[in-house]
């Protein structure tokens, strides 16, 4: 039987998309920002409350199973499989050699700070590309990062494991300076769940999360409200992958559940 255009990029760990992924390299000396001011509707180009108000944000996008592990319960059914126009960046050294142009950039133009989307696809592939980021995070004072990854110490393969403890490191040595929120790890509260699950269902009844402001319409977009990278609390997510969307009937199930999560406060 012929796989699918899906099945086929899940098999061979990559984009659903090949062609919108790219090397700074091909480039071939063209200057282009990696780092790029958002138009995502939903990021926004400037921070408009809290401590980062008036920061300008930027996101990067890598490209998703190819930086990612295959344990990550989004593998199959990545949202970027809804995402055919993103361009998508492979890691290697011309990207990080752009990323530290860039960096030099945005913290001169913005000596106050600014704020890094980690990440919108893909994740952090190796130790050493944490690392590049810790070193980042020493050199540009300016810089402030939030994202969400899968390489978290309950993955069960050793990689993200390994991945893990860097990360933690980060945390930990640079608080909200590096707001990195793991995926669906139910060990602790500075995680990002779906709603779907029966953690966050429970997380939710005790207080302890909030769902996302801006898929309840709640807010515009995150630069207007801010609380994944300055709140304690998970975050959950209704989830908006394309496997997800597809499942007509697994979505009416859910919106039953809805009305408890809709009335919560945030």
């Amino acid at each position: 039987m012929q796989l699918s255009k899906t099945e086929l990029a899940i098999k061979e760990h990559r984009a659903l998309f090949p062609k919108t992924v790219k090397s700074v390299s091909d480039g071939m000396g063209k200057t282009e920002l990696v780092l790029k001011i958002s138009t995502n509707k939903k990021l926004k180009k400037k921070i408009s409350i809290g401590k980062y108000k008036g920061f300008p944000m930027v996101s990067l996008t890598l490209e998703e199973r190819a930086t990612c592990s295959t344990h990550c319960v989004f593998y199959d059914g990545c949202y970027g499989d809804n995402m055919p126009f993103a361009t998508r960046y492979k890691i290697d050294p011309s990207l990080l050699i752009q990323i530290e142009k860039d960096l030099v950039f945005y913290s001169n133009k913005y000596p106050l700070g600014f704020l890094v989307r980690l990440h919108v696809l893909g994740d952090f592939d190796s130790i050493s590309y944490v690392k590049f980021w810790e070193s980042m995070l020493i050199k540009f004072k300016a810089l402030h990062i939030f994202g969400y990854t899968a390489r978290h110490d309950s993955m069960p393969d050793k990689l993200s494991r390994d991945i893990a403890k860097h990360i933690n490191r980060l945390r930990s040595n640079y608080g909200f300076r590096f707001a990195v929120r793991d995926s669906n790890n139910n060990s602790h509260n500075f995680t990002a769940l779906s709603m779907d699950t029966p953690i966050a269902k429970t997380k939710l009844k005790n207080k302890e999360l909030f769902v996302c402001p801006e898929q309840l319409d709640k807010v515009d977009g995150c630069a207007d409200c801010g609380l994944c990278w300055t709140s304690t609390k998970a975050v959950g997510f209704i989830n908006h992958s394309r496997k997800a969307l597809s499942n007509k009937r697994k979505l009416d199930a859910i919106d039953k559940q809805w009305d408890a999560i809709l009335s919560a406060p945030i």
